[in-house]
């Protein structure tokens, strides 16, 4: 299996990139994807991802699963990682 997380900057209207900038109160949109890289099937699979410092967690979902792909939930909602306050 490969994953590839992309960031952009939703409040200034930024591209889709491997890093991004963003100053207080800016939105940062997170993407992580994977792919199947082998010939089997893939049964189960757990991603696990922190929010980066001084950041805020508005909302994290599961969008667009594949055909053999039933279910996804999110299991987990990571603390925020608020330094230096």
């Amino acid at each position: 299996m490969a994953l590839a997380k992309t960031v952009r900057n939703v409040t200034s209207g930024g591209v889709v990139g491997t890093s991004n900038t963003a100053s207080p109160g800016q939105m940062l949109e997170y993407v992580i994807n994977y792919h199947n890289v082998g010939n089997g099937a893939l049964n189960t699979i757990v991603i696990s991802d922190a929010t980066p410092a001084y950041t805020i967690l508005m909302s994290s979902t599961c969008a667009a699963l594949p055909f053999d792909i039933s279910v996804c939930s999110v299991t987990t909602q990571p603390v925020a990682a608020l330094l230096g306050r």
